[in-house]
């Protein structure tokens, strides 16, 4: 009996792949549990402060999966945040 079918993992042919998202609307999506805050540096008006968060995502080249990468999201603190993201190839 294969070993998905004992409920191990399935074979990389079954696994559905999602439909590739931009970083920002993964950003606006994602929950609040997932984000640290972080003082950053002591400004003149105070400590400079941004939400920040990681995670281990798939590229995607013409609509196709490509390779892992860290992404990392920094996000402005208030009413209306600003996203800033980066990738790291390791």
């Amino acid at each position: 009996m294969p070993l998905f079918q004992l409920g191990g993992i399935p074979p990389k042919d079954k696994v559905q792949e999602k439909a590739p998202i931009k970083a920002e609307t993964f950003a606006k999506h994602l929950n609040k549990f997932f984000w640290y805050k972080r003082k950053v540096a002591e400004g003149t008006k105070g400590p400079v402060e941004y939400e920040f968060t990681k995670r281990r995502v798939t590229l995607s080249k013409n609509s196709r999966p490509d390779r892992e990468v860290w992404l990392m999201i920094r996000r402005t603190l208030g009413s209306k945040p600003t996203w800033t993201c980066y990738l790291s190839l390791e």
